[in-house]
């Protein structure tokens, strides 16, 4: 099942707005926006999980898989080469967000959430994908009972 349009709109309106939170000073914005746009970030990204969440409970309630087709190892490393590039080219972006901090610490701050996001990917990756390769096991109720 594709993505519907609500859940696309809901997506790149919730990027905007975490844009312009990110953003709102060298924009020229006012103050304001600092507070408006993270408030609306979350009023799209709430709707836009409990979207996904009803999607993927009627594929099961189907009976199809998890995911449509599992992840491949060219996603992976796509994912993983833009994390890697976001995450290092902070001391060429942060300047222009407010944060006034020497190049050394820029780059060394770049360099540990490099690493972080690395580690919080290569784990979320692997749960995912052990969740999502396993067969659904039909059950007699639940076993509390």
């Amino acid at each position: 099942m594709k993505p519907l349009k609500l859940e696309m709109i809901l997506s790149l309106l919730g990027s905007l707005f975490g844009f312009l939170a990110v953003f709102h000073k060298p924009l020229g914005l006012s103050e304001a926006w600092g507070w408006y746009a993270p408030v609306l970030v979350l009023v799209c990204v709430v709707p836009l999980l409990i979207l996904q969440k009803r999607r993927r409970a009627a594929r099961l309630a189907v009976g199809l898989p998890f995911t449509e087709k599992p992840p491949t190892k060219r996603r992976f490393w796509l994912l993983l080469l833009l994390i890697i590039a976001a995450s290092l080219s902070g001391p060429l972006w942060l300047p222009f967000t407010g944060v006034a901090l020497p190049a050394a610490t820029l780059v060394v701050t770049s360099v540990i959430s490099c690493g972080f996001a690395i580690l919080v990917f290569v784990l979320s990756w692997r749960y995912w994908n052990k969740r999502s390769n396993q067969t659904l096991q039909p059950t007699a109720g639940r076993f509390d009972e």
